[in-house]
């Protein structure tokens, strides 16, 4: 049992994500750094899309009230594990009775915490991951609060202690480069905009949650004639522009389809890159072709596959 003694600002239980129900509405969700939650559940001897606990900006505090092999990933962040101070990346053991602090990020926005045998959780639709505009999965399809009992699943073996290796350690910055690739009303947008696109950075803006990114300064232009769309199916990482021009990147728990034109769609490789993406950060877009999003996918899986198994990255390819 693992009691929670400060939730921070939004702290929820999520897995993998939901596949082969979009047709019925239902959206991918799923951790937004998939790469980070196979990394924290591979150092818990835990299969990549195990419940685990995505922390959004920190801080976080709970109390194992038994031995519990944990992870910690994602964001770069402080650790203070029973007093004394812990590492990212690493396996630790709690014991019952310690308390695990992690101090606020100035660095990505979201931190992975795994045990090992992987959280409880409300399955549906093939996942345990939370949808909070729905209220099902994780926890009661919420958000964590103070006082919560979260319960680990039994892993019927025992954990080897690692940590994760050097050229898998993710890099993050306040400033990101995402690879993205032409979306089908790319040419909605006039030439200088196509130009200002590639060119020109963004900003993130502060409205910014597990839906979507919006982001700010340097705004686009549409034809005239193209202002708006008929409803067409939308996924994680799709980059539509409203008629303000103000492009927004679609997160996991984002709908289906949508109306505004889909100018670009970040590509599978960088999806957990987009998933750190904080407010204030600078984006910047490179425009690569179908060929060169699939050759980044192929490398990302043959860096991983070794590691963690590359099922986390072709289940995000599989209904792009």
């Amino acid at each position: 049992m693992i009691e929670v003694l400060n939730p921070g600002l939004q702290t929820t239980i999520q897995a993998g994500p939901r596949l082969g129900y979009r047709h019925q509405g239902v959206p991918w969700s799923g951790a937004a750094d998939p790469l980070s939650l196979a990394l924290a559940n591979r150092l818990c001897g835990n299969i990549w899309d195990a419940p685990a606990l995505e922390i959004t900006f920190s801080p976080f505090a709970c109390r194992f009230h038994k031995r519990q092999v944990i992870g910690v990933t994602g964001a770069p962040a402080s650790l203070v594990l029973g007093g004394r101070s812990a590492e990212q990346h690493r396996t630790l053991t709690a014991e019952a009775g310690e308390i695990l602090e992690i101090n606020p990020t100035r660095i990505g926005s979201r931190i992975m915490l795994a045990a090992s045998g992987g959280f409880h959780a409300d399955q549906l639709f093939g996942s345990a991951s939370t949808y909070l505009p729905a209220s099902f999965g994780g926890l009661q399809g919420r958000a964590l609060r103070k006082n919560d009992q979260l319960t680990v699943n039994e892993l019927l073996r025992n954990v080897e202690h690692t940590s994760t290796p050097k050229e898998l350690l993710p890099t993050l910055s306040n400033s990101h480069i995402l690879r993205v690739t032409t979306a089908p009303e790319w040419e909605s947008l006039t030439p200088l905009s196509h130009r200002r696109f590639v060119e020109m950075p963004f900003f993130a803006d502060r409205q910014i949650d597990r839906m979507g990114i919006r982001l700010s300064k340097n705004p686009l232009q549409l034809e005239e004639e193209c202002t708006q769309i008929e409803s067409a199916a939308v996924a994680p990482g799709t980059i539509q522009c409203p008629v303000g021009g103000v492009p927004i990147m679609l997160g996991p728990d984002a709908q289906v389809t949508g109306g505004y034109p889909r100018i670009a769609s970040v590509i599978t490789a960088d999806l957990w890159r987009m998933g750190q993406v904080r407010p204030g950060d600078r984006v910047r877009f490179m425009l690569v072709t179908d060929n060169e999003a699939n050759k980044a996918r192929r490398t990302l899986a043959a860096i991983t596959t070794n590691w963690c198994g590359s099922e986390w990255l072709s289940a995000a390819a599989r209904e792009r």
